[in-house]
């Protein structure tokens, strides 16, 4: 008595319990940092919880802190935000980088992987394994390297125009450059040198270079993006869903934007 009002919405401790005023009208329930009450049923993006120790007057028991929703205002793409910004989120990849991304995903590897046994075969300065190969995979290697080659090209226009933003980071940029380096030496190598034992030229050092690089860029690129944003990003990359204007019938109408806006 003779407190005031203030003393009847005061929560109690009893002991060893710790208070936390709530400081709004959702009290009890987890606090987005941005100072919004996170509503039911979405993913949690950054949150700090606010919970109070005053017992329920229901009989019901306490609200557990389960995840819930914040919005993430002010943020233009996940690559602006923090890392521990996004481990919850559930991102939306453009249809095109989709498609792009998947069909090098599935060619790089089975291109890295016969360069694997090309070399093991005809090179081996570094090592070999004790593999049977009666097969000789040199061909079966410069067919997926002539598949490989448009997309990586469109792959790369991309990725300088409406993809740009990703090149920011550098793991996403080395293994661009890597992918670029490996096709191009590709390229300019013949198919003989390594069935007649020429190994000195440097076209096919700057190759095997880039074999090399590949490997360690691929392993860079996707511990980052399960770091940046576990493993919702990496699934968003392979998601087969499509939002409405990003259909493939958008796509010119897109790269149209970009480049109105890059001007």
């Amino acid at each position: 008595m003779g407190e005031g009002p203030s003393a009847i919405s005061r929560p109690i401790a009893s002991a060893g319990q710790r208070v936390l005023r709530p400081t709004a009208a959702g009290a009890g329930l987890p606090q987005c940092r941005h100072g919004k009450t996170a509503s039911g049923g979405q993913d949690v993006a950054e949150r700090s919880w606010r919970p109070f120790a005053a017992p329920p007057t229901t009989g019901q028991p306490p609200r557990s802190a389960t995840p819930h929703a914040c919005a993430l205002r002010g943020a233009t793409s996940l690559h602006s935000l923090p890392p521990a910004a996004i481990v919850m989120a559930r991102p939306y990849q453009p249809s095109l980088l989709r498609l792009l991304h998947g069909l090098i995903a599935l060619l790089a590897p089975l291109a890295w992987l016969t360069g694997f046994l090309v070399y093991n075969r005809y090179d081996g300065r570094w090592g070999r394994l004790p593999l049977l190969q009666a097969q000789d995979w040199a061909d079966l290697h410069g067919t997926v390297g002539v598949l490989l080659w448009p997309l990586a090209l469109l792959f790369g226009l991309y990725a300088l125009g409406p993809g740009g933003a990703r090149l920011r980071r550098p793991v996403n940029a080395l293994a661009l450059l890597a992918l670029a380096l490996a096709v191009a030496s590709g390229k300019l190598m013949q198919e003989e040198w390594l069935r007649q034992g020429q190994l000195h030229h440097w076209v096919y050092s700057l190759h095997l270079l880039s074999w090399l690089l590949i490997a360690v860029a691929v392993l860079c690129h996707v511990c980052g993006v399960l770091r940046l944003g576990g493993l919702p990003l990496a699934r968003s990359m392979f998601h087969p869903a499509i939002q409405r204007g990003d259909q493939p019938g958008d796509w010119p109408s897109q790269l149209t934007r970009w480049w109105h806006r890059g001007r």
